[in-house]
């Protein structure tokens, strides 16, 4: 009686285990899983038949266990199977089949029930045997855990099926009932065990996955706390790539944020970090990194509340918008260009034009009929269609530097040799302008120097530059063309310097973009605004730089440097 009034509290406790067992696996919605939850349900069965064998005493509530058990061990093995993504045998299938039929079988015609509880007792350790292989072989389960399942299984599984044959020959089957629900009480624990540290891998396996996706991110992720305390909670390791910051650095200061906007968006700044900025609003950041080149950011952000409303932390994307923004920002410039340039190209063709269909016409209409008007306006037509062919020769060439169309010849040339040739053929060019021609620094010039070079770009720089003092300079002074080697800066330099009225502060800045003339100086000269700007990025496929300066007298030097070419450098 004492071992009754043991057994069947603990009993009900273990169905109990078993019904929570099925919900939990059946909740997971995993095949393997699934089967576990039906062998639990399938246990509590068969303590309800063993239940009713000890309170009514007939046997066949004992054969009916004998097969639930079966269906236990079956739906173990099964679950094991699944759990290593290994096919169920159909040969399982059929042992189970001819066991139901033999104890059927033996249930009808009375048999003892040693007759078939033999069998199906055999089936049971070796399906046991073959679920603690399974087990060995899963690779989900760590080495410790799969021993101490494994171990806890065969105890259950071989104990539970010799403990029903010892059931039929002893006197008192109360110790043996007692041990066999204490080894069901120690698989529960250890299997539950396993489903734990499963649901742990699971859970570090997709936070793994989450921190990998969340890692490889080009965005900026970040949780910032609003309360108790203001601090990044979070923020993806991306931050440092973007703004050269790491994440400790914004973990110890939660205002750092505010330090990489520019002054006017500090408000907005603010109103995030205090959680004070609509959810639905997105807005554009210029970042200021740590070094220095600037970027744009587009903002989403969700503000998290409380139960009274009030904002408690941030989530917050900054993604990185840079180049949208810049391809937006220089379709714009290029609107604005081409505007600019069919507005120069319209005011620049109107005079030529004009002039020429005016002598055209002037002409044709017998207006002039003296030899000597006549050849006047010939002449004018001549120099203003001259202008024209100049102007869409300079066009064209700005349109192919800008498309990446404009060619270059470059070889290497002695730095003396290519001077003499330039001094050749602008000296008589100066001369015949009205101007002094000068050359300095030519026979100082070493016979080893040179430089990578399109001796016709170079030269066509030269010639602009020249234009240029010719236009601006005031009649019969020197133009020099001075050149030199900087041994110390590796460059070759070539100045045009003349004694006009010089340029200022404000037109030094500007003088080499396009369609820039100077409007300060007092001599006024016919020009195209592009000669400048061709020279420009002629010098920069070079690898130089130009620049100009006034000088202390009186006019102003115009300037360019070559890299010299060295044999061990890629210049």
């Amino acid at each position: 009686m004492y071992s009754l009034v043991l057994l069947i509290p603990f009993s009900i406790l273990l169905i109990m285990a078993s019904l929570v067992y099925f919900y939990m696996f059946q909740r997971r919605r995993e095949k393997e899983l699934e089967y576990f939850g039906i062998a639990w349900l399938v246990y509590m069965v068969s303590l309800i038949f063993l239940l009713l064998n000890l309170f009514t005493g007939r046997a066949f509530f004992l054969e009916l266990r004998k097969l639930v058990d079966l269906a236990n061990i079956l739906m173990l093995m099964f679950g094991m199977y699944r759990f290593i993504r290994l096919r169920i045998p159909a040969y399982w299938f059929r042992f189970s089949i001819y066991l139901l039929l033999l104890s059927v079988i033996c249930m009808m015609y009375r048999f003892e029930l040693i007759c078939f509880y033999l069998p199906i007792t055999i089936f049971q350790i070796a399906a046991t045997i073959v679920s603690c292989h399974l087990i060995t072989r899963s690779i989900l389960i760590r080495q410790t855990e799969r021993v101490i399942t494994c171990l806890a299984f065969f105890l259950w599984g071989a104990g539970n099926a010799v403990a029903s044959i010892f059931e039929l020959y002893v006197k008192n089957p109360y110790p043996i009932h007692i041990s066999q629900l204490i080894l069901f009480t120690l698989f529960n624990f250890s299997l539950l065990a396993v489903y734990v540290e499963i649901g742990s891998m699971d859970t570090r396996h997709k936070s793994k996955l989450y921190e990998n996706v969340v890692n490889s991110l080009r965005e900026i992720v970040f949780y910032y706390e609003l309360s108790p305390l203001r601090r990044f909670q979070y923020i993806s390791p991306s931050v440092e790539t973007l703004t050269g910051y790491p994440q400790q650095a914004f973990y110890k200061d939660p205002n750092l944020l505010l330090d990489l906007v520019e002054p006017e968006q500090m408000d907005t700044i603010r109103e995030l970090l205090n959680g004070m900025l609509p959810a639905t609003q997105k807005n554009t950041l210029r970042l200021i990194p740590k070094n220095g080149a600037p970027f744009w950011c587009q903002m989403n952000m969700v503000v998290i509340r409380n139960e009274k409303e009030a904002p408690v932390a941030i989530e917050c994307e900054l993604q990185d918008i840079n180049e949208i923004q810049s391809s937006q920002l220089k379709q714009v410039q290029d609107k604005e260009e081409r505007d600019r340039l069919l507005s120069y190209v319209s005011h620049e063709l109107r005079t030529p034009i004009t002039s020429i269909a005016g002598y055209t016409t002037a002409i044709k209409d017998g207006i002039l009929h003296e030899p000597e008007d006549i050849q006047e306006a010939m002449d004018i037509i001549a120099d203003k269609t001259a202008t024209l062919k100049t102007l869409i020769d300079d066009l064209g060439q700005l349109s192919k530097l800008e498309t990446g169309q404009f060619s270059f010849d470059f070889m290497i040339l002695p730095v003396r040799e290519m001077a003499e040739k330039f001094a050749a053929l602008y000296t008589p060019e100066i001369r015949a302008g009205g101007y002094i021609p000068e050359v300095i620094g030519l026979e100082k010039l070493p016979e080893d120097a040179m430089v990578v070079a399109d001796e016709e770009r170079i030269s066509q720089v030269i010639s602009n530059l020249i234009s240029n003092a010719v236009k601006y300079s005031f009649p019969s002074t020197y133009i020099s063309l001075i050149f030199s080697v900087d041994r110390t800066k590796d460059t070759f330099l070539v100045q045009v310097h003349d004694e006009g009225p010089g340029v200022s502060d404000a037109d030094s800045l500007h003088l080499f973009e396009r369609f820039y003339r100077s409007k300060a100086t007092s001599v006024t000269r016919s020009g195209r605004g592009l000669g400048l700007t061709l020279s420009r990025e002629i010098i920069n496929a070079h690898k130089g730089r130009i620049w100009v300066y006034n000088n202390k007298d009186r006019g102003c030097t115009f300037s360019f440097s070559l890299p010299l070419y060295k044999e061990n450098l890629n210049v």
